[in-house]
């Protein structure tokens, strides 16, 4: 049999083949091309592209033998599957299946593509019918354990997926609906810094609400993230850690940021809220003073305060002379932090 160079067009061979494919029939032409296919199929990666195309040209020969017919699509199927196309690998299997219920080699290839696509029911279908056609095939019952096995994976990895979801939502509602019991009213971030802090408002197994934090010291530029700071703890709580008696901070020259000495400001009606309908003021934006003594929630419950991503206090010190031009300050001059 003269054979067909692999991949490379020659118009005298392609002439002479002619002649010979018209002297033989159908099934004939059919199983050249198929063999050509193994052919090239055996010599490895590099000539699979050949291979394809031979088994489309048997594919395409009017052939009424089914069961040849379903050979020639299971044949492309393994090359797609050597290729690690198991989308294509699929589609031929079907073909071949549709054309011959015992076409074992299909189911395998079928079941061995199902799984790389994590479609493992589909894999365990295909073995399953597979080993109708040869109940001791040992080599489909293994791919049958072995997809089992890893659907079951696949059942408990989204069940637990599911519970982690709704657990998280969950919290969310638990947050929610206690942020709204204690009538606090949650607004947008004031700046891009608050966007990018990644701790988050939350509330504990006593019905606490804890808050990320931030002391803004104005007169520096410089801030304090405090990560959690709960409900009914007070500013002179933080402060009193923040400000220990006789340490002073590297950025305060003057060394007038002292405890005693701090005063806390928080600025009230300066972000509107996420849903107007919680509105709580039309009032101007203006500077209030925070007692040591005073609890956040008091805060967070001002019928003029809506809470931004995180809440903002500006910590300045009595016996700077920064404290009047903080004071004059317009609410947007203020520090961005950006």
């Amino acid at each position: 049999m003269t054979k067909v160079p692999d991949g490379q067009e020659n118009p005298a061979l392609d002439a002479l083949n002619s002649l010979i494919y018209d002297e033989q029939s159908p099934d004939e032409i059919a199983e050249n091309f198929k063999e050509q296919g193994n052919a090239c199929f055996a010599k490895g990666k590099k000539f699979y592209k050949n291979a394809i195309k031979f088994y489309e040209q048997a594919i395409e020969q009017p052939v009424k033998d089914n069961k040849k017919r379903s050979v020639y699509y299971s044949n492309r199927a393994a090359v797609h599957l050597q290729l690690e196309n198991h989308g294509k690998v699929l589609e031929d299997v079907e073909e071949s299946i549709k054309l011959d219920e015992g076409n074992v080699k299909a189911y395998f290839r079928g079941a061995k593509s199902a799984i790389a696509l994590k479609k493992f029911e589909q894999a365990i279908q295909y073995c399953t019918k597979g080993l109708k056609v040869e109940p001791d095939n040992k080599t489909l019952d293994r791919e049958k354990v072995r997809a089992t096995k890893l659907l079951e994976e696949q059942i408990k990895a989204q069940q637990l997926k599911q519970q982690a979801v709704e657990e998280e939502n969950a919290k969310k509602k638990k947050l929610q609906d206690s942020i709204d019991k204690k009538g606090i009213v949650l607004g947008g971030p004031l700046f891009e810094i608050q966007s990018k802090e990644s701790s988050k408002i939350y509330v504990d197994d006593l019905g606490k609400l804890h808050f990320p934090v931030l002391f803004v010291y104005e007169e520096y530029s410089q801030l304090d993230f405090i990560e959690d700071f709960r409900e009914d703890t007070t500013f002179g709580d933080h402060l009193e850690v923040m400000f220990p008696d006789g340490e002073f901070t590297d950025w305060d020259v003057h060394k007038k940021y002292v405890r005693e000495d701090l005063e806390i400001y928080v600025v009230f009606n300066q972000v509107p809220p996420k849903d107007p309908k919680k509105g709580k003021t039309d009032k101007r934006p203006r500077k209030v003073k925070v007692n040591h003594t005073t609890q956040l929630l008091k805060i967070l419950q001002h019928e003029e305060y809506v809470l931004p991503a995180t809440p903002i206090f500006y910590i300045i010190s009595s016996k700077s002379s920064f404290k009047a031009k903080f004071l004059k300050m317009s609410i947007d001059s203020l520090s961005k932090l950006e």
